[in-house]
C-alpha cells in the first residue's frame, strides 16, 4: 500500500493519478497561501517614457542659451517666426507620408491643435524671448519650472491625475534644486519685467502640457507636434516682414546657427520626443522632468556664454535629480489587505 497524491481540478474536486489520466488537463494553479503578500507597482514612471524625456530635456536645455544669444540680433517676435518657420519645414517633410494616408484632421481637432500651438509654441516662445532679453539663460530656465507646478495643480481637474505625498515632496526638492542653480548662475534671480514675462511663458507651458496630453489619446507625437507647430506659425506671420529685413541686413553666421538649432533641435526633436514621452506617462510625472532643464541650461550657458559652472550647480543638479527620482520611482502597494 502507498499513498497516492491527490490533485485538484478547477472546480476543486480531488482525484487520483489514474483518474487524472482520463480527465482533460484543465488544472488551475494553486492559490497562494493566505498569509502571503504579493505586490503590484503603482505610481511608477513607465521606463519606456524615460529615453524620450531625456532627449527632450537635453534639447530644451540647449534652447535657453541659444535664445539668449539670438535675441542679441533678432527681436523676440522675429525669433518666434524664424524658429517656427524652420521647425514647420522640418515637420512637414516628416509628415508627408502620413498626410497621404490620413489626410487633414477634423476641424474640431484642428481648433484644439491650434490652442495647443498657441500655448506651447508661439505665445510661450514670444514671452520667453522677451524675458531673455533681460534675464540670464539659467534664470529663465528655472522660472520655467513653474510649469510642472501649474500642470500638477490643475491635472486633477482636467485629467483626473493625482500625486501621492512622496511625489509632492519630489516636486518640492526638484524646484529647490533648480532655484539653487539659478541663484548661483549668471547673476541669480531678478524679478524684473523680463522675469514676469518668463513666468507668463511658464503658465502657458503648464496648460500646454495638460491640453497636449488629451490630444495624444487620438494622435501620435509627431502628428500633434507638427500640426500644433504649423498652426501656431500663422499668427506669428505678423513678424515676418521685420524678420526678412533683419535677415537681409545681418550676416548669416550671426543668425542661422541659432535658428537652425532652435527650429530643428529644440522644436522638432525636443517637442516630438517630449510628446512621445508624455504619451507614455501621466502628465504630472512627465512634467517634473522639466526641472532638469535648468541645470542643463546652466551647464551649457557656462560653456557657450562664459557663465562658469560652480559647485552650487552640481549640488542643485543632484537635488533636482533626487526630486525627479522621488516622483518617478515605483511604489509597492499590497494587492490584498494584510488583515
Amino acid at each position: 500500500m502507498y499513498l497516492q497524491p491527490n490533485f485538484r481540478n478547477a472546480a476543486g474536486r480531488s482525484w487520483s493519478p489514474d483518474e487524472a489520466a482520463k480527465e482533460p488537463r484543465n488544472w488551475a494553479p494553486r492559490a497562494p497561501p493566505e498569509d502571503s503578500r504579493s505586490h503590484r507597482h503603482t505610481n511608477a514612471m513607465p521606463r519606456s517614457a524615460i529615453p524620450f524625456l531625456v532627449v527632450a530635456v537635453l534639447a530644451w536645455g540647449w534652447a535657453f542659451p541659444a535664445i539668449r544669444s539670438a535675441v542679441k540680433v533678432l527681436s523676440p517676435g522675429e525669433l518666434v517666426i524664424g524658429r517656427l518657420l524652420v521647425a514647420s519645414v522640418g515637420l512637414i517633410a516628416l509628415m508627408i507620408p502620413r498626410l497621404r494616408k490620413k489626410g487633414i484632421p477634423p476641424a474640431a481637432d484642428l481648433a484644439k491643435l491650434f490652442v495647443v500651438g498657441l500655448l506651447g509654441m508661439s505665445v510661450y516662445q514670444l514671452l520667453l524671448n522677451i524675458g531673455e532679453t533681460t534675464v540670464t539663460a539659467a534664470t529663465a530656465a528655472v522660472l520655467i519650472n513653474i510649469a510642472p507646478v501649474i500642470a500638477a495643480l490643475f491635472a486633477p481637474m482636467i485629467l483626473g491625475e493625482h500625486l501621492i505625498r512622496r511625489q509632492w515632496l519630489g516636486i518640492g526638492l526638484a524646484l529647490a534644486g533648480s532655484i539653487l542653480v539659478s541663484v548661483t548662475a549668471g547673476g541669480g534671480l531678478s524679478f524684473s519685467w523680463g522675469a514676469v514675462a518668463v513666468l507668463g511663458s511658464a503658465v502657458c507651458a503648464g496648460f500646454f502640457i495638460l491640453r497636449q496630453k488629451s490630444l495624444l489619446e487620438h494622435y501620435d507625437a509627431l502628428e500633434v507636434t507638427a500640426w500644433a507647430t504649423v498652426l501656431s506659425a500663422i499668427p506669428a506671420l505678423v513678424f515676418l516682414p521685420s524678420f526678412v529685413q533683419t535677415v537681409s541686413d545681418v550676416p548669416a553666421v550671426d543668425i542661422w546657427p541659432q535658428l537652425l538649432w532652435l527650429g530643428l533641435g529644440s522644436s522638432v526633436l525636443g517637442y516630438v520626443f517630449w510628446a512621445a514621452g508624455l504619451a507614455r506617462s501621466d502628465a504630472t510625472k512627465a512634467a517634473v522632468w522639466l526641472y532638469l532643464v535648468a541645470p542643463t541650461a546652466a551647464l551649457v550657458a557656462g560653456i557657450w556664454l562664459d557663465e562658469v559652472p560652480t559647485m552650487a550647480l552640481v549640488v542643485g543638479a543632484v537635488i533636482s535629480l533626487t526630486g525627479v527620482r522621488l516622483v518617478t520611482m515605483e511604489t509597492k502597494v499590497p494587492e490584498e489587505l494584510p488583515f
